[in-house]
């Protein structure tokens, strides 16, 4: 028998289905056509029984399990992009180390010119890490140096 000929049979003798005979769950639930050429006999299954059914008959591609790289758990995957094992320490882990892989080289720390202190800017357009000294030295600095420039042009 042609398997949608089957489905639909089974589909017209069985409308509602309650629950999943192998676990109880009421969503997401599958009429299991165990052979086809007996379509209203069927079991009612939720997805993730249906897969594991179809699995132990043969008929579903059985994922061999990953190894975590951060854990070294055993895991199976959702998803083939999927690289841990998805606890929350795990992708912690695994995002501190993205993070470090792109930000290599990308050092945003300044010194200071006045004090010689390591600081990070908050702005772009920042010199000096933010201490009163250091800001007043820098402005006295630049309008001395203002005054400098402004000699010269005037004298050349």
């Amino acid at each position: 028998m042609n398997p949608s000929t089957a489905r639909k049979q089974a589909a017209k003798a069985y409308p509602v289905l309650e629950r999943c005979q192998m676990c109880g769950a009421t969503e997401k639930l599958n009429r299991h056509h165990p052979d086809l050429k007996k379509p209203l006999v069927i079991e009612i299954l939720c997805a993730t029984c249906h897969a594991k059914r179809d699995q132990s008959l043969g008929k579903r591609r059985i994922k061999a399990p990953r190894t975590c790289p951060v854990c070294g758990d055993q895991f199976l995957y959702k998803h083939s992009r999927q690289r841990t094992c998805a606890s929350t320490a795990c992708l912690r882990v695994l995002g501190l180390r993205n993070a470090e892989r792109l930000w290599k080289g990308h050092d945003k720390t300044k010194v200071c010119p006045v004090c010689g202190r390591q600081f990070w800017p908050k702005r772009r357009r920042d010199t000096a890490c933010g201490k009163r000294e250091c800001i007043s030295a820098l402005i006295s600095r630049a309008s001395s140096e203002r005054h400098r420039l402004a000699r010269i042009a005037s004298n050349g």
